[in-house]
């Protein structure tokens, strides 16, 4: 891995070379048989083959998806040789890609020349078919989860993991060159490029050296998840933190889903406490001095020494009492509407008392803003005061970026001019209970403040221990991995700034002046890095860019449109799911303040907590569902459709289930990612039944419920689209919370039909992740202008589900034969059929909601029956077959207006004589199926109506209902139809009528 340039030292990583079996003569594909292993294209598993002699495994996937990639993607042309040797240390112990950069070049280089275009598209689409191949055997045996998931960890498929770290930083580095050449020969066959951002997996190497230096698991969490699990990414991440102490996380038992360090002192547990600043001679040397008790060095002479030669911010003993501002003057401001700024009376250095003023924004003509994490110890929650060792550093700070403003404006002048008037939400947003009106206004300034303000200094104490380096890509990793990052108030303040500094460690002594790096110096060196042919580092460091609203934020500040509100609040989204807040109940008034929506009437428009004896979870989906209420109001069509798609609990409210719990889901992205789709826009209706979405989709037909809900030991279920059984289609659940391996869908007990909703239409060989629905009702539409009807599907969300093409020859000729098979009553209720949805279907979107208690103050008594009646259906009701829409004995029907709608789990005969799922005009589609035209108007329709005509007549028991007997008579009695005079001998050849 030293072809990266990350400085990874010596023994650190290294690869062991277990003798490469891959020779000039191999064959990509065939050579794990060569050597005595088996794969299975299905699940890229290995089987050893018995009859053959076997090389141990390292050194099978080292031969072939190491040595053998590289002769597979590189050396493609059989004009060049490659050279093994070039990879491994003079003494051959080991692995060395120290050679592979002029490797990558003068490929790169070959593919230009003029002579050698012949065969290169063919070229790059084979280099993609072996990458493609090798990222997910790499990902079953190399990645973290699957080693964990499979029990690999130890046992005779486990690598040593730095040669799985290896195996997939070589096929990033390989897609990323490959991705760089398709770019300069301007290849452009769709379909057979590749996505050059998708990760090889998660590396356990670089997990276990994290874990050993006390990395937050929370953050190493989120690291994988926002860099895609990119192994080459997160080497760079631990490696641009090598050295650093990360305290607090093991003490404070932090886990995946919750980071629990906070600002306290051990003597008082559970109170915040305002720290020191670290360079503060009165933390370390015995008990920590605090508020209101006496300065434990008050009596030490030779400490005040000390203290008379510090040359960093410091308390001066007695440290005993903060400094702070005239609060009530703070109050008065706020009441006038205006901003409260704190201002240093003058001081020319650290020694000099500190004095503070507070003044109103429209007495000065610049401002600045000190933005920071509570959990850094910055705060106060008991009065507006802080250290003077903190105070001392916010000073030095400003002057240093006024400074720095002098030097880009005037020259390399190094007089430093005074500080500029600053706010910080610690000092001038009263705490007090007393001032709760003046709190709550301050709140509502805080757009304006950041808004209007000339700088914003960012303070993380994780940055302020590591120095600034002029490497773009070790300075984005240390600022995507800081606690400053994962805060959701400071996202806020990152969007809404003009300008950013990061305040990190000095450099060399104690005195050297603080170093403050400009965000929009750091991103001219992205453009100077963003063309590295061995790695695609730059873009991935990247992500603390856009996870800060990089792009939307330039655009602000130049007052451009970067793009629509839909796509603002998808970035925002993007960028708030890896954030959090200590309290919960700040989320919704943090994302109004951010997006400047009107909230002083809103539930959420506070910065109370709530107490322990309120109804807590009711009280978020109240604040959360006013919250989405309140965009609506504001930016009308802004929803972004695809949220339908995004992972999390959900809104427990009618017209809202549709809708995330929390922004701060943490959950990644999935592929393709749905927030970022291009579709119509969504509109909120919640009292019509939810989110109106566009989306393509499947209609799923099944005699049994079970065949799409039920257990299936986690293999999911596979179905096709069409009556020519050529494409098939495998759904698998995207969350275990939802789907029980051996009960199925948990709580499962329906018979409504299902349905499943496409981020985008005929999803490929990579998982693509859907909804799956149940349709509780259906609205018929006329499109103006034409006779041509739609249907609208009102839907109930059961699950996130992935849905990809098969492509699989064994499992497809498997599936084909179970579908012939069919036609034996024992083997039917197996069977689904996929009917295709355009990316003109309309959906309602809502989720369940079981009981009365779910229901708002206010609704309706139709509203309440619309959201209650399907819940307590009998037993008997549940366990009837989809197919058949027939009365049950002592089960109520719902009234069906005809040729609308018809709603719920059952359709009884309306006295016409005809069964919905049975045409009854011209234009009347089978059972009601959305979007299907006369048959004779479209031939490939035609055929899907036969497949509807057979899929409707089912062998029944006693319990048939009249309409369906009456038109199975007419078909066995008359031997024909009057759209297919054939379809009796076909149905008489598939099906057997009782």
């Amino acid at each position: 891995m030293q072809h990266l340039g990350l400085n990874i030292p010596e023994g650190e990583f290294d690869v062991t070379n277990c003798g490469n079996e891959y020779l000039k003569t191999c064959f990509f594909y065939d050579f794990p048989a060569t050597q005595g292993w088996n794969l299975d294209t299905s699940t890229y598993k290995f089987k050893k083959d018995t009859s053959k002699k076997t090389v141990k495994f390292p050194q099978l996937m080292q031969s072939w998806l190491f040595f053998g990639l590289i002769a597979a993607v590189v050396y493609d042309d059989n004009c060049r040789t490659f050279d093994p040797a070039l990879l491994v240390t003079v003494d051959k112990s080991k692995i060395c890609t120290d050679n592979l950069v002029d490797i990558l070049n003068d490929w790169y280089a070959w593919e230009q020349k003029e002579e050698n275009r012949k065969g290169q598209e063919m070229r790059m689409i084979r280099a993609q078919l072996a990458l493609d191949l090798a990222r997910k055997v790499v990902k079953q045996y190399c990645s973290y989860e699957n080693l964990e998931m499979e029990g690999r960890v130890h046992g005779p498929f486990h690598l040593d993991s730095s040669l799985a770290l290896s195996l997939m930083v070589l096929g990033e580095t390989l897609t990323n060159a490959k991705a760089r050449i398709l770019n300069q020969i301007e290849f452009n066959i769709s379909g057979w490029s590749g996505d050059a951002t998708m990760g090889w997996g998660t590396p356990l190497a670089v997990l276990e050296k994290m874990k050993r230096a006390n990395w937050c698991p929370r953050t190493m969490r989120l690291l994988r998840a926002q860099l895609r699990e990119n192994a080459t990414a997160l080497l760079s991440v631990y490696l641009s933190h090598r050295g650093h102490t990360f305290v607090g996380h093991k003490e404070a038992n932090c886990d995946e889903d919750v980071c629990r360090v906070k600002s306290e002192d051990s003597r008082f547990p559970n109170d915040y406490a305002t720290k020191h600043h670290p360079s503060c001679l009165h933390i370390g040397l015995g008990p920590d001095c605090t508020p209101n008790e006496t300065c434990h060095h008050i009596d030490d002479d030779d400490f005040k020494k000390d203290e008379e030669i510090h040359e960093s911010p410091t308390c001066h003993a007695p440290c005993h009492e903060m400094i702070g501002v005239d609060i009530e003057k703070v109050v008065r401001i706020i009441d006038k509407g205006k901003i409260p700024l704190i201002k240093f009376k003058r001081r020319e250095s650290l020694k000099d008392p500190i004095e503070l003023d507070v003044i109103e924004n429209t007495s000065c003509k610049e401002y600045a803003t000190i933005s920071h994490v509570w959990s850094d110890g910055y705060g106060n929650v008991k009065h507006n005061k802080l250290w003077g060792c903190q105070l001392d550093y916010f000073w030095e700070l400003l002057k240093e970026a006024q400074a720095q403003r002098t030097r880009q404006n005037r020259g390399e002048s190094r007089l430093k001019p005074e500080p500029l008037p600053f706010w910080i939400d610690t000092l001038t947003i009263p705490v007090q209970k007393e001032h709760k009106p003046a709190r709550k206004k301050a709140v509502g300034q805080i757009f304006d403040v950041y808004l209007k303000a000339r700088y914003t200094i960012v303070i993380d104490n994780g940055l302020n221990s590591m120095t600034w380096t002029d490497k773009y890509t070790t300075t984005a990793m240390r600022i995507l991995a800081s606690g400053w990052m994962r805060r959701l108030w400071t996202l806020q303040e990152a969007y809404l700034s003009r300008k950013l500094f990061f305040a990190f460690k000095p450099y060399g002594d104690a005195d050297a002046e603080q170093p403050l790096v400009d965000l929009d110096e750091i991103e001219e060196l992205f453009v100077e890095t963003n063309d590295e042919l061995v790695s695609n580092l730059a873009v991935n460091a990247r992500s603390y860019y856009h996870n800060m609203l990089g792009r939307d934020r330039k655009a602000r500040i130049h007052e451009l449109t970067s793009t629509n509100s839909v796509g603002l609040i998808a970035s925002v989204w993007r960028a708030a799911q890896w954030r959090t807040t200590s309290h919960l109940e700040h989320e919704t008034l943090a994302l109004a303040t951010l997006l400047n929506l009107d909230y002083q009437d809103k539930s959420f428009g506070t910065a109370e907590l709530l107490n322990k004896k309120e109804d807590k979870e009711g009280k978020l989906n109240e604040m959360m569902k006013d919250f989405w209420m309140a965009l609506e109001e504001s930016y009308p069509g802004s929803i972004p459709p695809g949220i339908i798609f995004l992972p999390g609990d959900r809104i427990k409210l009618k017209g809202f289930g549709w809708a995330p719990r929390s922004w701060m889901s943490a959950q990644g992205v999935d592929h393709p990612d749905p927030i970022s789709i291009i579709s119509k826009s969504a509109t909120l209706l919640p009292l019509k039944g939810g989110l109106l979405v566009e989306f393509p989709g499947f209609y799923l037909h099944s005699e049994d419920r079970s065949a799409i809900v039920g257990a299936t030991d986690g293999k999911g279920f596979w179905f096709p689209s069409d009556n020519s059984l050529v494409e098939w289609y495998h759904v698998s659940w995207a969350d275990e919370k939802e789907y029980s391996i051996k009960k199925g869908i948990i709580d499962e007990s329906r018979s409504e039909e299902f349905a499943i909703i496409l981020s985008r239409p005929r999803p490929r060989e990579i998982g693509e992740i859907g909804v799956l629905v149940e349709i509780y009702d259906k609205r018929k539409q006329r499109e103006l202008g034409t006779n041509n009807q739609r249907w609208t599907f009102a839907v109930y969300m059961l699950c996130r589900v992935y849905v990809r093409r098969e492509t699989d020859e064994v499992k497809l000729k498997q599936k084909r034969q179970e579908m012939v098979e069919s036609r034996r009553p024992e083997d039917r209720s197996n069977v689904i059929c996929g009917q295709t949805l355009d990316e003109e279907q309309k959906w309602f979107v809502d989720k369940r909601i079981t009981s009365m208690s779910n229901t708002r103050e206010g609704d309706t008594d139709e509203e309440v029956a619309h959201a209650t009646s399907e819940v307590d259906i009998p037993a008997a009701a549940r366990s009837r077959p989809i197919g058949i829409r027939g009365q049950t004995e002592g089960v109520p029907q719902p009234q069906l207006d005809a040729g609308t709608s018809y709603s719920g789990t059952e359709a009884s005969d309306d006295g016409s004589g005809v069964l919905p799922g049975f045409p009854t005009s011209n234009n009347q589609d089978p059972a009601g199926r959305p979007g299907l035209p006369d048959p004779a108007s479209s031939s490939p329709r035609k055929q899907s109506l036969e497949v509807e005509e057979v899929v409707n007549i089912r062998e029944v028991g006693n319990g048939t209902p009249p309409a369906l007997l009456r038109r199975q008579n007419t078909i066995m009695t008359e031997g024909k139809n009057e759209k297919d005079p054939n379809l009796f001998s076909r149905l008489k050849r598939h099906f057997t009528f009782k």
